[in-house]
């Protein structure tokens, strides 16, 4: 058994007038197996419903089981519209996922029996995750006061000049307030620490994977995309907007968790933590994608770069 694993789709934003959904899924239909699974982990679309259910058309003859998560920009919308962030997290696009012949993972784990290769049952649990800012705990520390203000209000208005964060601009709750990015990522880690808890007490699942769209640990993120070599200020900005310490440690009190699989900063990483622990970004950007293969039996690898 093999768990395909892809995020960052953002179908419908085209580089050069070529939309990449079409070969990625391409890629994988023509190799997947009876009993493969399927996860997306976020960015699907962006702020579309509609190219939300259209993405995820693209696998619908996936040979095994579907799942998916929302990201950041799958959440998008404007204030007033009356369909704000919290009713396409909660309502509509989980409607769409199982219209779509896909598992909503915030609302419930995808449990796989285990074949003869997988060595036991194997469980995927996940969520959007979200960002709180604590990614940038370590920068932060060797930032001088000065500096640490200067993050901290960026953090506080989504600007850090010259950059602005969009999704202060783009996520609303449906009566007009503003979405409270930290106390969403809280939300979240209970959840998910509820799902693990259910997990790690069941006998059939020897396995979890656990897919969050946001970094879950600081090795699956990077700074400013310039690199390390960009301002630690502003290198601890784009950090904290990330993802989450707390979602890490979450994962990390678990036993069964033996991977991490992640998007969101459009950077490829993997780290292998001392517990023996996986954790993946796969690393997909707007001009480039490509698969995280999960070999139940065995390591995990990557398809080439389909541009």
């Amino acid at each position: 058994m093999r768990i395909w694993f892809t995020a960052d789709l953002h179908h419908g934003v085209t580089v050069d007038g070529r939309d990449l959904t079409a070969p990625l899924a391409q890629w994988c239909l023509e190799r997947a197996r009876p009993g493969d699974v399927l996860v997306l982990g976020g960015d699907v679309a962006c702020g579309d419903a509609r190219g939300f259910e259209d993405a995820l058309r693209a696998f619908e003859r996936f040979p095994g089981p579907r799942a998916v998560v929302a990201g950041n920009h799958d959440l998008w919308s404007s204030p007033g519209e009356g369909l704000g962030s919290d009713r396409l997290h909660e309502t509509l696009l989980p409607e769409v996922a199982k219209e779509s012949g896909f598992v909503w993972l915030e609302h419930e784990p995808l449990r796989v029996a285990g074949a003869a290769d997988a060595g036991g049952g194997w469980a995927i649990a996940g969520g959007f995750g979200g960002f709180d800012f604590s990614l940038a705990d370590p920068l932060l520390a060797d930032l001088d006061p000065e500096e640490r203000g200067r993050v901290r209000e960026g953090w506080r208005t989504g600007r850090f000049a010259p950059f602005f964060w969009n999704d202060y601009r783009y996520s609303w709750r449906s009566d007009g307030s503003p979405w409270e990015h930290a106390a969403v990522c809280r939300a979240q880690i209970e959840r998910l620490a509820a799902h693990l808890e259910a997990l790690e007490r069941d006998p059939a699942v020897e396995h979890v994977v656990v897919v969050t769209h946001t970094a879950a640990h600081l090795e699956q993120a990077i700074g400013h995309p310039d690199g390390r070599d960009a301002p630690a200020c502003r290198n601890a900005w784009f950090l904290g907007l990330s993802g989450s310490r707390a979602l890490g440690e979450t994962i990390s009190r678990f036993s069964k968790t033996r991977l991490s699989l992640v998007g969101h900063t459009h950077h490829e990483r993997s780290y292998r933590s001392p517990d023996g622990r996986g954790w993946y970004n796969v690393g997909c950007d707007y001009d480039r994608k490509r698969w995280l293969i999960v070999e139940t039996g065995g390591g995990v690898h990557t398809s080439p770069w389909i541009r």
